[in-house]
């Protein structure tokens, strides 16, 4: 169930936090930005799994946009590669 106070506290806080944002969503908001190193984090499709995607200007006039997990492991968090 969608939390709408959480969500606002979370993202008045942590404005790079976008709950229930898709890849495809995120990838457009961050274009439109288009600032080198520009991210946001949100939730994976995965289970307890977050998403940090990034913004870079190599790879083409429209830049690419890299997409790292973050899980839960022992106590801590890991990124995980694309």
């Amino acid at each position: 169930m969608f939390d709408l106070a959480l969500w606002l506290t979370l993202f008045s806080v942590c404005r790079w936090f976008y709950p229930g944002l898709s890849r495809q969503r995120a990838e457009i908001l961050l274009r439109q930005d288009g600032r080198e190193g520009v991210f946001l984090v949100r939730e994976s499709q995965q289970k307890d799994v977050y998403t940090v995607a990034i913004y870079t200007r190599e790879g083409g006039e429209d830049g690419t946009i890299r997409h790292y997990h973050v899980k839960k492991k022992d106590g801590g968090c890991i990124m995980c590669g694309e």
